[in-house]
């Protein structure tokens, strides 16, 4: 029985190394031995047309189950996990995908939506977390649920993103990496800036199961944004009576 798993997010800059094979065969090897059980890739770069280069990147990542769009990708590496329902929107820049076990066979163990949202002018931004909550994930969103990918925009900063975005993510959700909203670690770094734009989001009675949270650097040659994991506990612990659960972002809402 399936007591934890590892769940990472990560921008891949494309997952297929096209003009250096050496480097692509090196950094899908290092992705596959990470014990990752759920995976979610953003700006994938791969054809969805082409099945046999799709079955050779899930044989080569040990992916049993998996969705990919050129924008982002969701992996089960897990060969006990399976998709019991999903679908693509927004052009292929969301997964929403709701998770189950072969051992507990119909019951979803949590749904997860992974998003590549557009880089660049903030008005497609804008656009797209627009629309991106009028999906039902997010307009009657379960006791269980997971947002993670590369959102785009730094979270802690004003007018990033509109408004009602920003009010779902804070009532609904804990940052895990990140859940007393201390000094941001950068998850995106080159030359010329660092900036925190990759979040695993997770509704209350998850993140409190959350164990080992992690920030992990890659290769330059790989990618410049950093990996983002966390060990999730499948089962709640046990609390007796008298015992209370606060979810902290309610103490960065000005109203309280």
């Amino acid at each position: 029985m399936l007591k934890s798993i590892k769940i990472a997010t990560l921008n891949a800059r494309t997952i297929n190394k096209i003009t250096n094979p050496t480097a692509s065969r090196n950094y899908h090897k290092y992705l596959s031995t990470q014990r990752i059980d759920i995976l979610a890739l953003q700006e994938t770069g791969v054809n969805v047309h082409d099945q046999p280069a799709l079955d050779r990147l899930n044989k080569s990542l040990h992916s049993h189950h998996s969705i990919w769009t050129p924008y982002c990708a969701l992996l089960l590496m897990h060969s006990k996990l399976t998709f019991l329902s999903s679908y693509v929107v927004l052009g292929g820049r969301a997964i929403v995908a709701s998770i189950g076990s072969v051992e507990t066979g119909d019951k979803v163990l949590f749904e997860v939506c992974t998003i590549y949202a557009p880089s660049g002018a903030q008005t497609p931004r804008n656009t797209f977390y627009t629309n991106l909550l009028q999906l039902p994930f997010f307009q009657a969103p379960g006791n269980d649920v997971i947002v993670l990918g590369d959102f785009n925009y730094h979270h802690h900063l004003r007018n990033s993103a509109p408004i009602a975005w920003k009010d779902w993510i804070n009532n609904t959700t804990i940052n895990t990496l990140n859940p007393f909203n201390s000094l941001p670690i950068h998850t995106f770094n080159n030359h010329h800036y660092q900036t925190t734009i990759d979040y695993i989001f997770m509704s209350p009675d998850l993140a409190e199961r959350v164990l080992a949270p992690s920030h992990t650097y890659l290769h330059n040659d790989w990618t410049d944004h950093t990996m983002l994991s966390c060990e999730l506990r499948l089962e709640a612990l046990a609390t007796g009576p008298g015992i209370w659960r606060l979810n902290t972002s309610i103490l960065y809402d000005k109203d309280y």
